[in-house]
């Protein structure tokens, strides 16, 4: 990735999922430091200290799965009662939404982008893209972060975690780590 820099083919190196581990290995080895690490990131996996490890070194944080993942692939919010409920119908959520005139969905990614973090919400339907593209106006107070704080320490969950069926230990070092 490094030689197509030079190129003009590539403007960008980034990484996704790594481990602290392992992007330590990878800055200390590598001639360029990535410019952006894409990792499982919602009010459900806060991750605060990796978070904020990566603006100390000034590496992008862009969170997928913003929404706390709704796909049934995975373990899919509210699907049985040891998983937190949908972001969509998080009590704490809705009344924060409520109070600020957003639905849950904008308030999940304002408080993302609120947080430095770029967020990559994932839909085909048009109107669910709109509301996503809204929650840009969605503003949070310093209460409603405070209590977002308490629905992630609530609920520390990661959805999507591929290294069950790959037989691998993935995220060592972070909150919710495959065991």
């Amino acid at each position: 990735m490094e030689a197509l820099l030079p190129t003009g083919k590539v403007r960008n190196i980034g990484v996704s999922n790594f481990s602290p581990h392992q992007l330590n290995e990878l800055i200390v080895n590598a001639k360029i430091k990535p410019a952006v690490h894409q990792f499982e990131l919602h009010p459900y996996l806060q991750q605060t200290d990796w978070v904020e490890w990566h603006h100390q070194h000034e590496i992008s944080v862009t969170a997928y799965s913003p929404l706390a993942n709704l796909n049934p692939i995975y373990d899919s919010p509210g699907q049985d009662v040891k998983l937190p409920p949908s972001l969509l119908k998080d009590k704490k959520i809705s009344d924060i939404a409520e109070a600020r005139g957003c639905t849950n969905a904008q308030v999940a990614l304002a408080w993302g982008m609120g947080r430095g973090t770029s967020v990559i919400p994932k839909s085909q339907h048009t109107d669910r893209i709109k509301e996503n593209y809204d929650s840009m106006k969605c503003e949070l107070k310093d209460e409603d972060y405070k209590a977002m704080k308490a629905v992630g320490k609530k609920y520390i969950h990661r959805f999507n975690k591929p290294g069950r069926s790959w037989g691998v230990p993935l995220y060592e070092g972070l909150e919710d780590a495959d065991d």
